[in-house]
């Protein structure tokens, strides 16, 4: 199947932003619940799905690699994971409610419905090879609920569930296994976000489309597109990024410097401004820009990672700078204040890798060690206890967090690591491959529903 152009648009991300129902949500839902709600992390005890025939590979039976099996690149989602072999094979583990394991089986052996769902979540803990994909170079999903690939000779493919409804009438599509995305060739980059997608082709040519609630496609008024969008006025890219549930989009440039556009809600594009133009409508309005800004004070950056709406950048140093939103500490920088511009996170000096989800970060440091810091509600911390760091408010819940890097626990020797919704994966030297915090979905990997302060092994077959 190809499909003209993929929507990773807004209204799947309202839902998790202000709290609206997804999926198959009860009216009791939280507001980061997604498909099923969240049921606090406990073995699920609602309805079970029908024991009817499953496909050979619904229990990762076909996983089974002998050939360049080595795991060589992670990507977290929402509720998911997935992880690239050195074959070009991908599998992925957790929440399937829209089909995002790629495995084109709707029952697994695992089941994740909460009590009280309208209709029944599937899951599998257990990894699941994506059906047809054999020769990605790459893998994305910032949090979201679907998935892209690169293959080998820059096709993009993607399965899981488009973000917004077509022409905002209907259901959202869905695809449970890769589909082709057209209008894109040769691509370099691909970053998949909840809300908009975009794909670097060169340094001068970057596509983006899906939702552009805050501006976050660029170079249009702030309406949701069906047509691929390109950013104009990037000459140099060498990365761009999008942000996990959040309206923003960034690029490094090869000299070292940022810009970002799109939503500035909370200072999260970093120039220090607060009045670029307005987007929104009625009570709902707030600060964006549909043109790239520079960010103030970061010249030497070597890696972004954006979070829900704030931004981290990697420096040349090994120092790692945020900005935007830091109501649960997830700037790093000792407070809960919120940054239009760069400021410095405590005691990381010596990053080589940062990875950021919705309200927290983390780096990993020279010696493999990962740090994170920002929100902890579900263990995201990974140090091995969900309480004792500090409190922040969220919302209107008060939550533990810390405002500082602490050490996730027994992780020394980590080769990668990646930040989903509230959950984070690291790739360990070994090969092996671990997973903490949020599991409603069992992305995980340990076979449990609860949810995890500490690393814990995913069973990779």
């Amino acid at each position: 199947m190809r499909i003209g152009l993929l929507r990773f648009g807004f209204s799947v991300g309202v839902c998790v932003v202000i709290g609206a129902s997804c999926g198959d949500d009860d009216s009791t839902a939280s507001s980061d619940a997604g498909p099923g709600g969240d049921s606090g992390g406990g073995v699920d005890s609602g309805p079970r799905l029908d024991s009817g025939p499953r496909d050979a590979s619904a229990d990762g039976g076909s996983a089974a690699c002998t050939t360049d099996c080595e795991i060589i690149e992670l990507a977290a989602g929402f509720k998911h994971n997935c992880a690239l072999r050195a074959s070009g094979q991908v599998l992925c583990w957790g929440e399937n409610f829209y089909g995002q394991l790629g495995d084109g089986v709707s029952r697994h052996a695992d089941d994740c419905t909460p009590v009280g769902a309208k209709l029944p979540v599937d899951c599998s803990a257990t990894p699941v090879v994506v059906s047809g994909l054999t020769d990605a170079a790459h893998i994305s999903s910032r949090g979201a609920f679907a998935n892209g690939a690169i293959r080998t000779g820059g096709e993009v493919v993607y399965w899981g569930i488009e973000g917004s409804a077509r022409s905002g009438f209907g259901e959202p599509m869905q695809f449970s296994t890769p589909a082709a995305v057209e209008g894109i060739a040769s691509a370099l980059e691909l970053d998949v976000g909840i809300g908009h997608a975009c794909a670097r082709t060169s340094a001068t040519a970057i596509s983006c489309w899906g939702s552009n609630y805050g501006g976050e496609l660029t170079g249009t008024d702030t309406i949701e597109t069906w047509s691929m969008v390109s950013v104009m006025g990037i000459t140099d890219a060498v990365e761009l990024d999008v942000g996990t549930v959040s309206s923003h989009t960034c690029v490094r440039h090869a000299s070292g410097d940022v810009s970002c556009w799109g939503s500035n809600s909370v200072g999260q594009l970093g120039d220090g401004m607060t009045a670029h133009r307005t987007c929104g409508s009625g009570l709902s309005t707030f600060d964006c820009s549909t043109t790239p800004v520079r960010v103030l004070r970061v010249g030497d950056a070597e890696e972004l990672a954006l979070g829900g709406d704030f931004t981290c950048a990697r420096r040349t140093s090994g120092g790692v700078s945020c900005w935007g939103s830091n109501q649960a500490g997830q700037l790093g920088d000792g407070t809960t204040d919120d940054r239009t511009s760069e400021t410095s996170v405590t005691g990381v000096e010596d990053a080589v890798e940062i990875a950021a989800g919705h309200e927290f970060a983390c780096a990993r440091r020279t010696s493999g060690q990962v740090v994170c810091w920002g929100s902890n509600d579900k263990g995201q911390l990974g140090d091995g206890t969900m309480s004792g760091h500090g409190t922040c408010m969220l919302g209107s819940m008060l939550v533990d967090c810390s405002s500082t890097a602490v050490d996730v626990m027994g992780l020394g020797d980590a080769v990668e690591i990646v930040g989903g919704f509230r959950h984070a994966c690291a790739r360990r030297s070994s090969g092996a491959v671990v997973c903490w915090g949020w599991n409603q979905g069992r992305q995980v990997g340990d076979g449990s529903q609860e949810d995890q302060y500490a690393p814990q092994m995913v069973r990779i077959p």
